[in-house]
């Protein structure tokens, strides 16, 4: 079985917003009340997609290393 070169690409971008609808109301929302297109969905950063708390804490951490969870 042969795996297209852009593949692994697709998958981990499926997982990713898989996981984020599942933790994410607000995302969530958006797509089920259709002021996020799927179109759209699709283009969104990993930080985009998080959580309001896990997009914060991920730009302090980028920030200020010291206080990224270790």
């Amino acid at each position: 079985m042969s795996v297209r070169p852009h593949g692994a690409e697709y998958r981990t971008k499926a997982r990713s917003i898989a996981f984020n609808l599942r933790g994410n109301a607000g995302l969530r929302a958006r797509v089920l009340d259709d002021t996020l297109s799927a179109a759209e969905l699709c283009t969104l950063s990993p930080n985009d997609l998080a959580t309001d708390g896990e997009a914060l804490h991920s730009s302090a951490s980028f920030l200020n290393p010291s206080r990224s969870c270790h």
